[in-house]
C-alpha cells in the first residue's frame, strides 16, 4: 500500500513539473514574440531581460542593455 502512495505522489510531482515547464515555455514565447517592447529589471533596478521588440524600438542590442540600472 505504501508503494502505491509513493507512485501516485511521483506521478503528481512529475505532472506538476511538466506543467511548470510548459508554462515557462509559453511565457518565454510570449515575451520573445510580443509586439511591445519589454524590459525586466531585478530588485536591484538593473535590466536582466530584454525582448527583441524592445531592442528594435530602442535601437540597441539587448545584450548591451543587460545590467543597466533603470531605477
Amino acid at each position: 500500500m505504501g508503494g502505491e502512495s509513493n507512485l501516485s505522489a511521483g506521478k503528481v510531482v512529475g505532472k506538476t513539473t511538466q506543467n511548470r515547464q510548459l508554462s515557462d515555455q509559453l511565457l518565454q514565447a510570449i515575451f520573445e514574440h510580443a509586439s511591445e517592447g519589454i524590459l525586466v529589471a531585478g530588485a536591484d533596478g538593473c535590466i536582466c531581460q530584454v525582448n527583441p521588440r524592445a531592442s528594435t524600438l530602442l535601437g540597441v542590442a539587448g545584450e548591451a542593455l543587460l545590467g543597466v540600472k533603470v531605477a
